[in-house]
């Protein structure tokens, strides 16, 4: 968390605001075609920065390489699940389930 705090995803000393009411963004790294400045809008900026929200119960960690769900290696680097007994299918603990003599919803 600490971390997140120290490094936010958006740099506001980036951020400034152009004579036009536009906002300048400083890119951290000169694009592939010389670009080193975005000139947005404020209603673009913020329509940028919505789509980075992901959706409501949506998973954002992502695993890639040899951690990935479907990876042909993963099974030399993730330990194996232990094995179930021999004895038979495994029991419920003591004091899961139904009870007897409890019939019903208490009120």
């Amino acid at each position: 968390m600490c971390r997140y705090l120290l490094h936010p995803p958006l740099a506001l000393e980036r951020l400034t605001e152009s004579a036009r009411g536009q906002v300048v963004f400083e890119l951290p790294h000169p694009r592939a075609d010389g670009a080193t400045h975005l000139l947005l809008d404020p209603l673009e900026l913020i329509e940028k920065l919505t789509l980075l929200i992901p959706p409501p119960r949506f998973h954002t960690l992502r695993f890639h390489g040899v951690l990935a769900p479907h990876a042909a290696w993963r099974s030399a680097v993730i330990p194996a699940r232990p094995e179930a007994d021999e004895d038979g299918p495994r029991r419920r603990r003591p004091g899961r389930g139904r009870r007897p003599g409890r019939r019903g919803r208490r009120v």
